[in-house]
């Protein structure tokens, strides 16, 4: 355990600078979103209802009340999002390839150490696994943060306020990053950390074997997407209809998922302590 800490602390101290300057990109870029949609709101609301020509409650009438929902589907909310996605999976990639291209093979180092070879791979994964829930926990803290600007530039009579969590929960892709029942948190993010278990084991195939190991990492994970469908096709082919409930199915696909996950696991094994060459 302690060989683990001092890893996966050694692989955030690598990343920690990279990652405060992609949260401030992501704070920065939205927060400039939220002051320009707010105050283009009020000035449209200053030149409409100027000299008291009509009413907030005329002006609402015949136009709409602001609110946070209104900018998180702005592309001034939603591309630092996705910057922050495509860099989680650029990340995933580089956490191995940073060593073998590293000056000096770092990764020769790395392997040499006294310890269990896995014990490197589990400190990389949790270090992808930390970075993906601190940026969903700071973007959780940045809708705070916003809701509280949006209320210091417009006027409670012309804006409507929702609670975070309700705010989530009816996005349709604020609902998937940030879901707001246990349960669903861990369907989700269990998924997320299996497919990045997968992709894990297809880079160990590359280092392994180079380009044959590439080709065996493609067919691998075409093989796991198709095991995890198998039974929603099985039921189309031969049922024509979903012949299980879907807590059977749901059951069923958890099942899947852990094979899915175990042989991932044993397969990285077998490669990192016995093929992975430096």
């Amino acid at each position: 355990m302690g060989s683990f800490m001092k890893l996966f602390a050694f692989e955030v101290n690598r990343l920690i600078k990279l990652y405060i300057a992609l949260l401030a990109v992501i704070f920065i870029i939205q927060l400039g979103t939220v002051l320009f949609e707010a105050s283009d709101y009020m000035a449209l609301v200053k030149e409409v209802t100027k000299g008291g020509r009509i009413s907030p409650e005329q002006f609402l009438n015949e136009y709409w009340s602001f609110s946070l929902d209104d900018v998180i589907y702005t592309p001034g909310f939603l591309i630092p999002i996705a910057l922050g996605i495509v860099s989680i999976i650029i990340y995933l990639f580089f956490i191995w390839y940073r060593d073998w291209f590293a000056r000096n093979t770092f990764i020769y180092r790395l392997l040499m150490l006294p310890v269990n070879r896995m014990t490197i791979y589990f400190a990389k994964l949790a270090t992808v696994i930390v970075s993906v829930l601190g940026l969903i926990s700071a973007q959780l803290i940045y809708l705070v943060i916003y809701k509280q600007i949006v209320k210091w530039i417009v006027p409670i009579v012309y804006r409507t306020d929702m609670k975070i969590t309700l705010l989530v929960a009816s996005s349709d892709y604020l609902s998937v990053l940030m879901p707001t029942h246990l349960s669903s948190f861990l369907i989700i993010y269990g998924l997320g950390t299996l497919l990045i278990i997968v992709l894990f084991t297809v880079i160990l195939f590359e280092r392994s074997f180079k380009l044959v190991g590439l080709l065996l990492g493609i067919i691998y994970t075409s093989f796991t997407i198709g095991l995890f469908m198998l039974p929603s096709v099985i039921q189309f082919v031969f049922f024509d209809t979903f012949y299980l409930y879907k807590d059977e199915m749901f059951y069923l696909q958890i099942v899947i998922s852990f094979i899915i996950g175990g042989v991932s696991l044993w397969i990285s094994s077998m490669l990192i302590n016995r093929k992975v060459t430096v």
